[in-house]
């Protein structure tokens, strides 16, 4: 999908738009299917050596990401992850 996206006046940011509101650019942004961005942090995360899940019960220098939210918000699916390494 193409949206819109506003380049907000910024401290020495050059203005071209007429009305002085900020540029507007379009912009691809990708629209995920449900549990499509879930799998691709847990194969991203797989492939990079790290457990996915919590840290409690893990063997000492194991990394990993915990997945603490997977959900719809402002049109489009996001997932929230907290990274962990065990000493």
């Amino acid at each position: 999908m193409i949206v819109p996206w506003v380049l907000s006046n910024a401290p020495n940011a050059t203005d071209s738009s007429e009305d002085g509101k900020g540029q507007v650019y379009n912009r691809y942004y990708h629209m995920f299917s449900r549990g499509e961005l879930r799998g691709l942090v847990i194969e991203a995360a797989t492939g990079l050596g790290l457990v996915v899940g919590v840290a409690a019960g893990q063997p000492s220098s194991t990394q990993g990401v915990e997945i603490v939210q997977d959900s719809w918000e402002r049109s489009n699916y996001y997932v929230e992850l907290r990274c962990w390494r065990v000493a």
